[in-house]
């Protein structure tokens, strides 16, 4: 039975809950252990219980993992993001990253791609047992989808599936079909890759398409630059899919198109040498986007963003970063750029459009030169040498630079206006103000997360945006705990008991409706794992916490043998990723929650009985 703190509530609804069969005050039903029935308008005016939500930090004291989060209800352990916010606003929706480990030293505790609130809630983990990147929302035929890319990764590039995830969860993984695809490859020993298909970009299309990059291992003569005769380049390779089909549509080698002699990567590096073993990277690709009948690629080891003809494979033009500025006239020194990555198209006309993307302008050989930021260009179309391209925003921020030596993303127009910079293989997000001053080095910082040690994790890139979701594979989870044994209030002794729930990847859950029952039958004995040694987080509003003996969940071995007469007693405001709320019941009774959603009660929790 749900109580207030005080004796005298909990003997009133004791009383109302005992006596209810008699008075017809709230509507029964049967309901099977692991799902409820269906959706049922409970009784008026519920009582709505105090909730909070769980909020335990670790943090070891070795620094032996960043700081991160755990739960009763869950298994997942996500960084604790150590956040900073000023007063600006912020742009609506979920933040999506992939926290993944750098080193053994001081890494993650657990690499996932999470979609995080702004104040550091999970909302969703995604489960997966290979390396996973590239975690955003895209648009597939009118539909929003989930994607990213999972497998396993060389020094980079990777081998994998893309992975497309509905509303619900329910996963479609794409592959290059090995007969189809060139693409010879090679991994560390015992190493085995779920797919071909490489981690940098896979791109929706609106025609049911997709876009993704792989990596092709094949002999070339590297003597013209100091490698050799008989080298081995890591040609970077687009193929376009089709996703229903998985057919094939078009593909495109750098090789084919890009002399060797316009990378800027030497030959030997800690990316590779020329040999069958450690190929050469000459053109880096990072990101595609299609634009009209062409694509928009940018190459890291070129210093380049090209835009290239679909038709024919050939390169339309060229913007480098060096000062030379390719088919456009020469860059201005604040336009400059090295090592960049995820170049984009915006507000394109046949006379011009503009060009972002995020400017490392470091590596692991060319270090601690100029700080990384989000650079946006004007372009006049068609390209003439003799017009500039405009620097129109360079982001940064002068009193806390960063040097990202890889990786990364930089959006220029969240939907307020905003910009959201990741820093790729250095652990930091930002979200800007919007910016009025394109010269501006000291851009409005509104917010501002790390979720881990510099040079020890990092996320490739990261996204911010709406998402709606209702897992289908997997039902909310409650977790029990005992805080007080039996007491006796007029012949009706009650225990005390703190829930814990949580539903991974649930969104836009408002409350948690409260049923309470005796079993019609034998009641399984309930899973008893000891309770933490420390006494657990207290609740904001400062309410005494009583050491817990025991945590109580449902027995999967022993199901229920007869239904349980269920009755809606109370309802509790969702808080954070776990609620938790405190209840009085009767020794024997179980307890089920129902998650509410826009009014509507949309699936029932496992069941616990104490």
């Amino acid at each position: 039975m749900p109580l207030s703190s005080g004796a005298q509530w909990g003997m009133k609804i004791s009383a109302i809950v005992f006596f209810s069969s008699l008075v017809g005050a709230y509507l029964f039903f049967y309901a099977d252990e692991s799902r409820g029935g269906s959706p049922v308008d409970g009784p008026p005016e519920l009582p709505v219980l105090e909730s909070w939500p769980h909020i335990e930090v670790h943090d070891p004291s070795d620094q032996s993992f960043w700081p991160y989060r755990v739960f009763k209800s869950s298994s997942w352990t996500p960084p604790n993001i150590s956040i900073t916010h000023n007063s600006g606003d912020l742009a609506d929706g979920y933040l999506f990253i992939n926290p993944k480990s750098r080193s053994k030293e001081h890494a993650m505790k657990q690499s996932a791609p999470v979609i995080m609130t702004y104040d550091n809630e999970l909302v969703y983990a995604y489960d997966e047992s290979h390396g996973t990147g590239n975690f955003r929302v895209q648009d597939w035929k009118g539909k929003p989808r989930l994607s990213l890319w999972q497998g396993e990764s060389t020094i980079g590039h990777g081998y994998g599936q893309a992975v497309l995830l509905d509303e619900g969860y329910m996963p479609l993984r794409l592959d290059l079909d090995k007969s189809e695809a060139a693409v010879n490859w090679r991994l560390g020993k015992d190493v085995k890759a779920p797919g071909l298909v490489d981690f940098h970009e896979q791109k929706l299309t609106e025609r049911g398409t997709i876009y993704m990059t792989a990596y092709n291992n094949t002999p070339a003569n590297l003597s013209s630059i100091g490698g050799p005769e008989r080298g081995w380049v890591a040609d970077s390779l687009i193929y376009e899919m089709d996703v229903k089909t998985s057919k094939i549509l078009w593909t495109w080698s750098a090789l084919d198109h890009v002399d060797l002699e316009w990378s800027k990567l030497p030959v030997q590096s800690y990316m590779g040498d020329g040999t069958v073993d450690r190929p050469w990277d000459h053109f880096h690709i990072n990101s595609i986007q299609e634009v009209g009948d062409n694509l928009l690629i940018s190459s890291r080891h070129t210093w380049s963003v090209y835009l290239v003809s679909k038709e024919e494979g050939d390169i339309v033009w060229t913007l480098s970063g060096s000062g030379e500025g390719g088919d456009f006239g020469p860059l201005p020194e604040e336009g400059q750029f090295r090592w960049s990555h995820d170049a984009r198209a915006f507000n394109v006309t046949p006379d011009s459009m503009t060009v972002s993307l995020i400017d490392n302008h470091n590596m692991k050989d060319d270090n601690g030169t100029v700080p990384t930021r989000g650079l946006l260009f004007g372009l006049t179309l068609p390209p003439n040498p003799d017009v500039a391209p405009t620097v129109l925003r360079s982001i940064r921020t002068n009193d806390q630079d960063i040097y990202s030596m890889s990786q990364g993303s930089y959006d220029p127009e969240l939907p307020n206006g905003n910009q959201l910079m990741c820093y790729g293989a250095m652990p930091m997000v930002r979200e800007y103000g919007p910016s009025s001053d394109g010269s501006s080095h000291n851009g409005d910082l509104r917010w501002q997360g790390q979720f881990g040690y510099y040079e020890s994790a990092q996320s490739y890139r990261a996204f911010k945006g709406p998402w709606h979701g209702t897992p289908r594979g997997e039902d909310p989870k409650l977790v029990t705990e005992v805080v007080r044994g039996p007491s006796q209030w007029e012949d009706c002794p009650t225990t005390l008991v703190k829930n814990h729930v949580s539903w991974n990847g649930a969104t836009d859950i408002d409350s948690w409706n409260v049923y309470v029952g005796a079993p019609a039958g034998p009641v399984p004995v309930p899973a008893r794992v000891p309770g933490p040694a420390s006494t657990p987080t207290a609740p904001s509003n400062g309410a005494p916490v009583a050491p817990v003996p025991a945590v109580l969940s449902d027995s999967t071995a022993t199901p229920l043998r007869k239904k349980i007469e269920w009755d809606l007693t109370a309802t509790a405001l969702k808080k954070g990723f776990e609620t938790v709320f405190r209840l009085e019941m009767h020794p024997g009774w179980c307890v089920q929650l129902g998650a509410v959603r826009a009014g509507e009660e949309i699936r029932r929790s496992n069941t616990v009985c104490i």
